[in-house]
């Protein structure tokens, strides 16, 4: 006898069972469970029973706004994964997009989520701040989740086409802030950041400078992904930005460059597929410099503790580094930079007292209690009955200077630090301005501005990977600066 044509028992992206009658999705339950295997016998028994017809009363109703997003999430945290199976940011921004519909439309069934929620979704966002191009990117993620429920049925085409009625905000037409341009950070502002990063960090910045690299190529470095048969090493990583775009990229390493990995790469000859920087290392590193630093000796209890550590560590870093932490230890570094200063010209061997306070947009803020430091001495008198401020303090003083380091503020704009010799009445002022802080992007724009100025656009494009060479236009930032110096002549 011919096999009769029923129904299957299949599996939905989301770990449901269903089952499709009529153009319709019967859900039954978690997949494979046991209540829903009953479940498909009684659905399929009466549809049989109907003559191959869906009961009215088994008609399946509509689903609301929250299990359509529940449906689409599930299917994004399968789809939005890189080669090593992590979610990537696209996953972040689904859920970001969608949290705002479920919360005002979580229970509205589908068809009722029409282009005026989407604009009141938009407006939310608008009046909180976010950039036009993330709510413009948000909003096409929104209809992208109806997209996709017009696939599996969840959702009809007229409301996926009355919401693609709804424009995309326009530069220049919305309250939506814009993106700040991304620039090139200044070398000298790169200088005096490094010393205040571990060794391993400040190996990665130097690599990107001299090679223009992304962030995520110098965080991807590896061994078994760069050639050195020749003379300038050619590096290809394993993913990059347009990878899923079918693009390949070729990275160049200079000399300079090389010398800076070479240590790196013969630590880790043994481990190839290995990442050249590590948090790992990065830890080691520091407490290698703390190490030395030490002036007492390890007594035998520190000994053992460091020995338990070392069998049970509490803390595991991971293989390499992420987009966050990269950022992250450069943003503390500015922040140590922009909280330190040497005053100089003092006489030796003398007693000073100085104060801070920080200056916000609004007024200053009232002086620190006093420290007082002798000149030509390491450590720091107290001659007074008033202690020092643990946030403010000195590490080092020569016979003519003292250097002062405080905690970091972010709201403030500048420091006044005022000073004076215990045997003077009069005060002298410095002001300390606002390090400015800065992220690894700025430096592959650094490296572009100076290439295409020295080399050109074609140069320029080459090194940078760029498809286009108008997208090298980017990096013109200086190209202004030499007009006014031309028009100051001819104009």
């Amino acid at each position: 006898m011919p096999k009769k044509n029923i129904p299957g028992y299949l599996k939905h992206p989301s770990g449901q069972a269903y089952c499709r009658l009529n153009g319709k999705f019967i859900y039954l339950g978690r997949y494979n469970s046991k209540s829903s295997r009953e479940r498909y016998e009684e659905v399929i028994a009466e549809y049989l029973a109907n003559g191959k017809k869906l009961p009215p009363t088994k008609q399946q109703e509509e689903i609301n706004i929250a299990e359509l997003a529940i449906e689409f999430l599930a299917y994004a945290e399968g789809y939005y994964i890189d080669e090593q199976g992590k979610p990537t940011d696209t996953l972040a921004h689904c859920r970001l997009a969608v949290a705002p519909v479920v919360k005002h439309y979580g229970n509205n069934a589908v068809s009722d989520f029409t282009p005026l929620a989407l604009i009141f979704i938009r407006d939310k966002w608008i009046e909180a701040g976010i950039a036009r191009k993330t709510i413009n990117r948000w909003v096409t993620i929104i209809r992208q989740m109806f997209r996709w429920g017009v696939i599996y049925k969840f959702v009809t085409t007229n409301t996926l086409h009355d919401l693609l009625a709804v424009p995309q905000l326009k530069k220049g037409r919305t309250k939506a802030p814009e993106y700040e341009e991304v620039q090139p950070v200044a070398p000298e502002i790169v200088a005096r950041t490094l010393p205040h990063l571990n060794p391993v960090v400040a190996d990665m910045i130097r690599t990107q400078a001299l090679t223009g690299m992304r962030p995520q190529d110098v965080r991807n470095l590896r061994i078994c992904d760069i050639n050195t048969a020749e003379a300038v090493w050619s590096y290809k990583p394993r993913t990059h930005k347009t990878k899923h775009r079918g693009k390949p990229r070729v990275l160049a390493i200079g000399p300079k460059a090389q010398n800076i990995l070479v240590p790196y790469m013969l630590e880790k000859q043994d481990t190839p597929e290995a990442y050249l920087f590590s948090p790992a290392d990065s830890e080691n590193a520091r407490k290698l410099e703390m190490r030395e630093k030490r002036k007492s000796k390890i007594t035998p209890s520190q000994q053992q503790r460091n020995a338990n550590r070392k069998k049970n560590p509490q803390r595991k870093f991971n293989e390499q580094f992420t987009k966050n932490s990269y950022s992250r230890a450069v943003r503390r570094a500015c922040q140590k930079a922009g909280t330190i200063t040497t005053i100089t010209g003092l006489s030796e061997n003398t007693e000073y007292e100085f104060q801070i306070r920080l200056v916000t947009e609004e007024k200053p803020i009232a002086w620190s209690t006093s420290i007082f430091i002798t000149t030509a001495e390491a450590t720091t008198k107290q001659k007074r009955p008033r202690k020092a401020s643990r946030s403010f303090r000195s590490p080092s003083q020569t016979t003519d200077s003292i250097t002062l380091t405080w905690t970091y503020i972010k709201e403030a704009t500048e420091y006044e630090i005022r000073y004076r010799a215990i045997d003077k009445t009069a005060w002298l002022l410095i002001t300390v301005p606002k390090f400015p802080e800065w992220h690894p992007h700025q430096l592959r724009h650094a490296t572009a501005q100076a290439v295409r100025d020295q080399w050109g656009p074609e140069f320029c494009q080459a090194v940078m990977g760029h498809t286009n060479i108008d997208t090298v236009a980017i990096y013109a930032h200086a190209n202004f600066e030499k007009a006014k110096t031309v028009m100051a002549e001819i104009g």
